[in-house]
């Protein structure tokens, strides 16, 4: 697991995009929430469901990793694409 940090929320809450050492993660939340800024870790590279942990808030969440980019902007909107409005 490598650190990251959550960098976009969606407007429903229910895509993320984590700012990590190899790029932006787009990770869609299954049920959990977060908040801007909060430091997560999970493994950036996976795809489909995993798990992450929350080190803000102390806890394990359940997601669906869609994959990483190389630029924020490319990541928040495939995120706003995916579901994320």
């Amino acid at each position: 697991m490598s650190a990251g940090t959550v960098v976009f929320l969606s407007a429903n809450q229910s895509m993320v995009v984590v700012r990590h050492s190899d790029g932006y993660a787009v990770v869609e939340l299954l049920g959990e929430a977060v908040e801007m800024g909060d430091q997560v870790a999970g493994d950036w590279e996976a795809l489909g469901g995993e798990t992450i942990f929350n080190r803000t808030q102390g806890a394990r969440l359940d997601v669906f990793m869609q994959g990483t980019w190389g630029s924020v902007e490319i990541a928040v909107e495939t995120a706003r694409r995916t579901g994320g409005g």
